[in-house]
């Protein structure tokens, strides 16, 4: 099915994350600075981190 596909279950369980910065998902690296707390979703729980780098590429 292909919204099997696109199913956001589907991709954490291929071993991706979901990362959220003040509730909204992080689409690019500027959207997060040093010293930021992030969320990361991941298939079977979840996590919070701390910036401490940043690279553009």
């Amino acid at each position: 099915m292909k919204l099997d596909l696109v199913s956001p279950l589907k991709i954490l369980s291929s071993g991706y994350a979901i990362v959220e910065h003040d509730n909204k998902v992080v689409r690019s690296i500027t959207n997060i600075t040093i010293n930021d707390e992030i969320d990361m979703r991941f298939s079977d729980g979840h996590a919070t981190a701390k910036i401490t780098g940043v690279q553009h590429e």
